[in-house]
């Protein structure tokens, strides 16, 4: 059984997807979300895009075990950060700027474990913060809803 330490507590990692939790976003297993989609895990957070298990979290997109976070980017293992881009601090100026040109070059409903080899050199190549170990980490624990959906903006 695979385990992450967050914060001093230890979590078990599921394998697997449980089909019965899936709401109309594709969110899997998640509780209290308000406009999230295709995230897995995920309890009480807002606005959050393709992550796992972020809870209390606001705009964490492509990332996982970010907790009591906002405006996360490809981070993972986060504890009360904020505006952080492959886990590395950035002012809301350049999260806004790496946001935008991320959403202009990449599809923005792209689940971290489907990133090809051409997009994660898209990511190297155009991100300064991109560092290859926090996305391993991302793609190592993050879980993959069987159907991500693109919905439609509320």
């Amino acid at each position: 059984m695979n385990e992450i330490i967050l914060n001093g507590k230890k979590y078990a990692l599921v394998e697997g997807e449980s089909k019965e939790n899936k709401d109309e976003k594709g969110n899997v297993d998640c509780a209290g979300l308000q406009n999230c989609r295709n995230c897995a895990g995920c309890d009480n957070s807002t606005w959050c895009d393709n992550s796992t298990r972020c809870d209390n979290s606001t705009g964490c997109n492509n990332s996982t075990w970010c907790d009591n976070c906002a405006y996360c980017l490809y981070s993972a293992g986060l504890v009360l950060e904020k505006y952080m881009v492959f886990n590395k601090k950035v002012t809301e100026k350049e999260f806004e700027n790496i946001q935008n040109k991320l959403s202009q070059h990449l599809p923005y409903y792209l689940h971290p474990k489907n990133l090809t080899k051409k997009h994660i050199a898209w990511l190297k190549k155009n991100t300064k913060q991109f560092d290859k170990i926090v996305l391993d980490k991302i793609i190592q624990k993050s879980q993959l809803p069987d159907k991500p959906r693109k919905v439609d903006a509320e």
